[in-house]
């Protein structure tokens, strides 16, 4: 959220996201679908893919491609825009910090686990 009120954006997909009308949106049953990046990160840490940095940068940087992959086209159903509008306004803003941490995230894992 402070990345997004820095750019003079409103909101990040996750500050303002509606899990109940995305899925519904999406035609999916809201009890079976849940943070499917999170979940999908998690699985990949059960795997123990966040215990090296050469596997945890790209679990990572998967979950954040999630994110987007969701998110950008419930921003474009929501707000009525095309594609090329909701890349430019909900995704492209956001790569760079998006990339900054979930470069933090892959680097800090690995050494956490070794502590």
């Amino acid at each position: 959220m402070l990345q997004a009120h820095l750019l003079g954006l409103e909101a990040h997909f996750m500050g303002g996201f509606d899990a109940e009308a995305a899925t519904s949106a999406a035609g999916l049953d809201p009890k079976e679908w849940t943070a499917m990046a999170a979940f999908v990160v998690g699985k990949l840490a059960e795997r123990r893919e966040d215990r090296s940095l050469l596997t945890s940068l790209p679990a990572m940087l998967f979950g954040s491609a999630i994110v987007y992959a969701i998110g950008v086209p419930w921003l474009a159903a929501a707000a009525d825009m095309n594609a090329q509008t909701a890349i430019a306004k909900g995704m492209a803003p956001f790569i760079v910090g998006d990339a900054l941490k979930a470069a933090a995230a892959g680097a800090v894992f690995p050494v956490a686990w070794k502590r």
